[in-house]
């Protein structure tokens, strides 16, 4: 059986772990609710109140997100980093071989491979740079080096190939469109 909470007060609620699989959280206010580790995996948050949620290690597949809030998620406290999308707040590495295997080939999107150290990338990695939109490995010494240098080296370079991919999206529309 789902928990079924359409406009339940959740606020400041303490989720951590709790399994919310195929839930019915519409209209909720979860603010502020430690999610830590919980699995909302198919849940309907459809119009919820995500404000300030602390949602690292979430699972959050299949969600129903139409009309939800979802500003300041809260990854880490110290330093704090927040996000303003749930699915973009994916932490997982034991998954990442399977994400990868569904985002990279079908939505042609940046993917920024980070990698700790002298880590190598899983043997299976190297299929992934036939496609334009994988960037480089971006090598990093320990959380506080990857924090200082995320904005030049991480996230500007996945913005300029979001750019790049635009740019030639629209140059192929346009030679689609063109008239004979």
């Amino acid at each position: 059986m789902f928990a079924d909470l359409p406009g339940a007060d959740l606020h400041d609620a303490n989720l951590q772990s709790a399994n919310l699989g195929g839930a019915n959280l519409s209209s909720a206010n979860l603010r502020g609710a430690n999610l830590r580790f919980a699995s909302l995996v198919n849940t309907n948050l459809t119009g919820a109140d995500l404000t300030g949620c602390h949602i690292f290690g979430l699972s959050a597949w299949g969600l129903k997100l139409d009309g939800a809030k979802q500003e300041n998620l809260i990854l880490t406290d110290e330093p704090k980093i927040t996000v303003d999308h749930v699915e973009v707040a994916q932490f997982d590495p034991s998954s990442i071989p399977k994400e990868l295997e569904a985002i990279v080939p079908s939505l042609a999107v940046p993917v920024q491979p980070l990698l700790e150290g002298s880590s190598r990338p899983y043997a299976m990695f190297k299929d992934y740079w036939k496609y334009e939109w994988v960037l480089p490995v971006y090598r990093y010494e320990g959380l506080e080096s990857l924090l200082a240098t995320l904005a030049e080296k991480v996230i500007v370079p996945a913005e300029g190939k979001v750019k790049a991919l635009q740019e030639r999206r629209r140059m192929i529309e346009a030679e689609l469109t063109k008239p004979e």
